[in-house]
């Protein structure tokens, strides 16, 4: 996504820095020059990381100390949708979400054509006192996204529900590309089943071949939805 991006001085990502967090006496405490090469401001316990292609927002942390819950995940998410179309992220979906210590972190994915596109991820984390964003990492989504080109001769959604195991109840089909363990990636089809017992799972085919690539148990907690 930095590819042929203006490098910004550290006044403009300073400017970034405090339009985005609404803080004007942001200091630059250090340079990163890693895979992301970024300048970090800092004010107190408030950390924002500018990209120095471009001026993106990397990630922001801030921990402070979070009191009685008063908002619950829909409001979260509502914030996060928000705080992210106004850094210019947009076409994006909510997928999992989890709450630990009264902060509320959802990841979004990228979208193109309605295909989810898994490797571009943004985390948004929630503060569920006054709904405050209080973390941000943008790293998958900034190291990751570009528009694919997707294959036009695929399966048709009954022909992949037809593969499926008649002792599955699906749910929901949808397309997505989902990055791999070669650092590929595979265009396919997420089936979101229940088996016999009630427990729910993520079956991902091939939207070319069929082929099965991955099955992840979908895990449901009073602090969220995650996948194993």
């Amino acid at each position: 996504m930095l590819e042929n991006k203006e490098i910004i001085s550290k006044d403009k990502a300073l400017e970034i820095a405090k339009s985005t967090s609404g803080i004007d006496d942001l200091e630059l405490k250090f340079e990163e020059d890693g895979n992301i090469p970024c300048y970090v401001f800092q004010k107190d316990l408030y950390i924002i990381a500018i990209t120095k292609a471009g001026g993106f927002v990397l990630y922001i942390l801030d921990n402070e100390e979070v009191g009685e819950i008063k908002i619950n995940h829909s409001t979260a998410v509502e914030n996060a949708q928000k705080f992210l179309n106004d850094l210019g992220y947009d076409n994006l979906k909510e997928s999992y979400y989890y709450t630990d210590n009264g902060i509320c972190t959802i990841n979004f994915a990228a979208t193109q054509d309605d295909v989810i596109l898994y490797a571009d991820l943004i985390k948004v984390s929630v503060n569920l006192e006054n709904g405050e964003i209080v973390g941000l990492d943008a790293t998958g989504y900034i190291t990751n996204h570009f528009t694919r080109s997707l294959p036009a001769e695929i399966k048709s959604q009954d022909e992949i529900a037809s593969m499926i195991s008649q002792d599955l109840q699906v749910i929901k089909i949808q397309k997505c590309v989902i990055p791999t363990k070669w650092k590929s990636e595979n265009y396919c089809y997420e089936i979101h089943c229940k088996t016999a017992d009630g427990t729910e799972i993520l079956i991902y085919s091939n939207c070319v071949t069929g082929e099965e690539n991955e099955i992840l148990i979908l895990l449901y907690s009073d602090g969220g939805v995650l996948t194993k």
